[in-house]
């Protein structure tokens, strides 16, 4: 997969040169057929299982995990894009090109924030055995 997303770029570089632009999008085609064919690689375990889709199961614990490290990246780079954009709305001169950044480090604060505000944490050790 990897592979395919540096042919893709490569593919899309040679959309400058006026002569290679038919070259760069089949280049492009074929790195995102790469890319799909390794996404399925990356699903099946082994080709000899027919099942589809195959059975990629997730653990709760981790899935939450995952979810809260990104509520908590999306909240500071929610403050990070705020404060750059407020920074930049007041010592460059065009004012309306920085407020749409600033309305989408706003949409990802808020998104972080209710992200971490909807986690339910997870039961105590004793949850179970208690009375």
């Amino acid at each position: 997969m990897i592979a395919a997303v540096g042919l893709a770029i490569f593919g899309g570089t040679l959309f400058q040169f006026g002569w290679a632009g038919i070259v760069g999008a089949f280049v492009i085609v074929s790195a995102s057929i790469l890319f799909a064919i390794g996404s399925v690689w990356t699903l099946r375990k082994t080709w000899a299982d027919r099942t589809w889709p195959p059975d990629v199961s997730v653990d709760a614990a981790k899935a939450m995990r995952r979810l809260r490290v990104f509520s908590v990246v999306s909240c500071c780079s929610g403050v990070i894009i705020i404060g750059g954009a407020i920074a930049l709305m007041v010592l460059d001169e065009s004012f309306w090109r920085y407020a749409l950044t600033l309305f989408i480090g706003v949409l990802t604060l808020s998104n972080g924030i209710l992200l971490l505000r909807g986690l339910t944490h997870p039961p105590k050790d004793d949850f179970w055995t208690s009375k």
